[in-house]
């Protein structure tokens, strides 16, 4: 993830009020390596920046989290 992209998705995690640590952030920025190559292949996202899949997807899915009862979730990683 380069270092603007990182403060994209920081800044998202600041406005969600969600703490990740450096694990958690390294894992989302191989995700979106990965999503990137896969999404060349059989178009699973359709076209993005990678701000915009950061917004889009990493963000949005993350945005739940504030709603639901801390007994519900763990991030798995």
């Amino acid at each position: 993830m380069t270092s603007e992209n990182l403060k994209v998705f920081l800044d998202g995690l600041k406005v969600l009020n969600i703490k990740l640590d450096e694990q958690q952030i390294e894992k989302f920025s191989v995700y979106l390596d990965e999503l990137k190559k896969w999404n060349g292949r059989f178009n699973l996202i359709g076209p993005a920046t990678d701000e915009e899949i950061i917004k889009r997807h990493f963000l949005d899915s993350l945005s739940i989290i504030s709603v639901l009862p801390s007994t519900v979730y763990r991030l798995p990683f």
